[in-house]
């Protein structure tokens, strides 16, 4: 559990930097992140391309505030993703085991928990989580205290 208080905290500090500093101290950060070749977008050594400020550490991953994000998680058991503020965001679990995302303070959000155990924490209005189980590995929280509408695997918050 510690880990988990630690990941809270370089969260914390990278939202309000957009650089997410692994515990060895190397620093990652650039734009939006690109699949190229081998690379997926979750990659450390993301590349830039259109769109916000998206810095990760593996699957842990930050995008800078009012800057739209999009993240594709690398196979793996986890996959964290802090949305900024006033941004747009898109993420794929991709099948991970866990995938937590915080997307409370974005313009709007759209996941994929594509067979992943997933958190999200959605703005009041303006997010959909998909091949959501919801109650069973799938939780879904609409500006930090609403209830979403659920239809099938598809959940909203209105």
């Amino acid at each position: 559990m510690s880990w988990m208080k630690g990941l809270s905290l370089v969260l914390a500090v990278s939202v309000a930097a957009c650089v997410v500093v692994d515990g060895d101290g190397a620093t990652t950060g650039s734009s939006k992140a690109s699949s190229g070749s081998g690379n997926n977008q979750s990659s450390s050594d993301a590349s830039s391309g259109s769109g916000g400020a998206l810095a990760c550490d593996g699957n842990n991953c930050v995008c800078a505030d009012n800057g739209d994000c999009d993240l594709t998680c690398a196979p793996g058991p986890d996959c964290d993703m802090q949305c900024g503020a006033g941004a747009d965001c898109t993420v794929d679990c991709n099948a991970n085991t866990t995938c937590d995302v915080e997307c409370s303070s974005s313009a709007a959000c759209a996941v994929d928990c594509a067979g992943s155990d997933c958190d999200v924490t959605c703005p009041a209005a303006g997010c959909t989580v998909t091949n959501c189980n919801f109650g069973n590995g799938c939780e879904v929280l609409c500006g930090l205290a609403g209830l979403p509408t659920i239809n099938g695997t598809t959940v909203t918050c209105p």
